[in-house]
């Protein structure tokens, strides 16, 4: 299936630019070579206009910003600061001989540099971080458009990395949010399981699944043989099969299981929740020193199942509940008043018991959803 982040490129379109990781962005490193830039097939011809180039690559950056940083503030600033620099030398990009796997080179090393230094601020981080959640309302998933839309990349790949339907195509300026649910998705689970690894880890990661580079180009990029690549990303996919496991049953039993717990809610009832849970589960809530939340994560099932109680006996999850997409699976929203309190992602084990729970509630990763 046809997917947007998955190019095809000429042997040399990535090594043409191994100097690029020094500099980031450099122009001397990218002096066109005796190819003309019809020969790079995921170079449109001629375009060179600065507005023509970010409404073309705008929303594949921004998806590969995302998936390296985990938040859509910091992947929006690494695109939007890359074409400002470009918007000061436009006419030096006549140079550039494949633009795609340029920009896509630019953003992943901005995304490890910020990364490098996020994870000094995320150990003074009050209570556990996670990643900011990227939402849209309910609607069924696995029929028509919808079902192209989340086909796995390819054979071999885990269900949890998903392709994009290109008939859905966005203008750049629709909103980041929209932009990232037209691309290849990662579940909630795969963002937060991300954040063990190193940004050199996560770089292999997404030029591999999110990109399709083979592991001579990914070895150009990372300064890693190809052979310590490949031992790399087998070692994350081992550590990434909860997170495969938890998407085959989020996309049998996710969307039932919401449902029933909104029927209950409506009631004052947490059964439909708290007997799903698994018996050394684990509670995440991510307030970040804003809004009242656990400093730490919480463990086994009785003691989550005192913290909601206890919560719930304080009105803390009074409101309107309803049923979202978080990064294409299903979970719960709380409202009140139109503001979101909570966004509750889930991860499954292969029994069918919940076996984390991700509580969000800092305003700054949910202030944009309504």
């Amino acid at each position: 299936m046809y997917d947007p982040l998955r190019t095809n490129r000429t042997a040399s379109s990535l090594s043409q630019f191994a100097a690029a990781s020094q500099g980031e962005d450099s122009p001397n490193s990218l002096l066109k070579t005796s190819e003309s830039p019809s020969q790079d097939s995921s170079q449109p011809n001629n375009v060179y206009s600065l507005d023509q180039i970010y409404n073309t690559y705008y929303s594949k950056l921004l998806a590969v910003a995302y998936r390296m940083t985990g938040t859509i503030t910091d992947a929006e600033d690494i695109v939007h600061d890359l074409f400002a620099y470009w918007s000061q030398r436009q006419e030096e990009m006549i140079h550039i001989d494949h633009m795609q796997s340029y920009l896509i080179r630019s953003v992943t090393n901005r995304s490890i540099n910020l990364m490098q230094s996020a994870r000094k601020k995320r150990e003074v981080y009050t209570g556990p971080w996670l990643p900011e959640p990227v939402v849209q309302s309910a609607s069924p998933r696995r029929s028509g458009a919808a079902e192209a839309a989340f086909e796995p990349v390819s054979s071999g790949t885990s269900s949890v990395f998903p392709t994009a339907d290109p008939s859905q195509s966005t203008a750049a300026n629709s909103g980041a949010e929209q932009l990232l649910l037209r691309q290849e998705e990662l579940s909630y689970a795969v963002m937060v399981l991300l954040e063990q690894l190193s940004p050199v880890e996560r770089a292999i990661f997404v030029l591999r699944e999110s990109l399709g580079y083979d592991y001579r180009e990914i070895s150009e990029y990372v300064d890693k043989s190809e052979a310590a690549c490949r031992k790399i990303l087998s070692r994350i996919h081992a550590r990434l099969k909860p997170a495969s496991v938890s998407s085959t049953i989020a996309s049998e039993q996710g969307e039932t299981f919401v449902r029933a717990f909104l029927a209950a809610a409506r009631e004052g009832r947490l059964e439909p929740l708290l007997d799903r849970l698994q018996e050394d589960v684990r509670l995440y809530t991510d307030g970040g020193g804003k809004v009242r939340a656990a400093l730490r994560p919480i463990f086994t099932r009785s003691r989550v199942t005192a913290f909601f109680n206890g919560i719930a006996s304080k009105g803390s999850l009074d409101g309107e509940w309803s049923l979202v997409r978080i990064n294409g699976e299903p979970g719960l929203r709380l409202q009140r008043d139109g503001r979101t309190i909570y966004l509750c992602a889930l991860l499954w084990d292969s029994s069918g018991q919940i076996q984390n729970i991700y509580m969000i509630s800092n305003p700054d990763k949910i202030r944009g959803i309504i």
